[in-house]
């Protein structure tokens, strides 16, 4: 009844869990270091490292962290860009997408209009590439480059230095932030 509105925001215990399915049992968990950050989106690399973009439920003139990076049996390391871009995300991150090799990370922030990347391995900020409304990040089919699509209709490839690239672009569509490889 309430659409998009955020609710229970009083007693939000956001967090990431770790799973057994066959036994049905919660094999680890780890917190944000807010109750009002809600863990969204996730990436797992082959080694098992695992990003996670968050949304704060409050003020957006806090500053607190949006992007996560987690291996089990270690805390949960939270990333702060520098203060204008971490304002600039409007305490919203959409998707995330780890580079298996280099170790990029490129987390979508549409409300900011921004792509930020990081690295992976230290939670370290490297920059943020301007783009309208992206939403959904992913590997390229060849692996090399990160694919970002936009609500705008863009389908982007981008490099960990950051400068995209428009291969397509799909009038009058809007992608949200799922993108998914069909690559096999």
């Amino acid at each position: 009844d309430k659409g998009r509105d955020p609710l229970n925001i009083d007693s939000m215990a956001p967090n990431l869990t770790y799973l057994d399915s066959r036994q049905a049992r919660v094999l680890e968990q780890v917190e944000p270091p807010h109750p009002q950050l809600s863990t969204r989106h996730l990436w797992v690399t082959p080694d098992d490292q695992v990003g996670v973009v968050m949304q704060y439920q409050g003020p957006t003139t806090d500053r607190v962290p949006l992007v996560g990076f987690h291996r089990r049996g270690q805390a949960l390391t939270t990333a702060l860009a520098p203060l204008a871009r971490q304002r600039q995300m409007h305490a919203y991150t959409a998707s995330v997408c780890i580079h298996p090799e280099t170790r990029v990370a490129a987390v979508s922030a549409p409300r900011g209009n921004l792509l930020t990347l990081w690295r992976a391995d230290t939670g370290a900020f490297l920059h943020a590439v301007p783009m309208t409304d992206p939403g959904g990040v992913n590997l390229s089919p060849d692996g090399r480059e990160f694919w970002v699509t936009t609500g705008a209709g863009g389908l982007y490839r981008v490099p960990a230095e950051g400068q995209p690239r428009l291969l397509a672009s799909a009038a009058g569509r809007h992608w949200d932030n799922h993108l998914v490889s069909a690559a096999g």
